[in-house]
């Protein structure tokens, strides 16, 4: 399930399950403006790679695993 591309104006991703996007390369260039960023359980997501280099304003990232 890819994440959609018009995300330009989000402030805060939350995703409680990520293991659902189990197609999940990386996020998409568009969320320049993402500030947060909590992901639970990974497990099942072996191919997520970093964010995009453009993701600037992101000053929170959670991971629990």
């Amino acid at each position: 399930m890819p994440l959609s591309y018009k995300l330009d104006c989000f402030e805060s991703l939350t995703s409680f399950d990520i293991s659902s996007y189990l197609n999940l390369i990386s996020l998409p260039n568009e969320l320049k403006n993402l500030i947060s960023l909590n992901i639970f359980n990974t497990i099942k997501c072996s191919s997520l790679r970093p964010f995009p280099n453009k993701v600037n304003n992101l000053i929170g990232l959670t991971i629990i695993d």
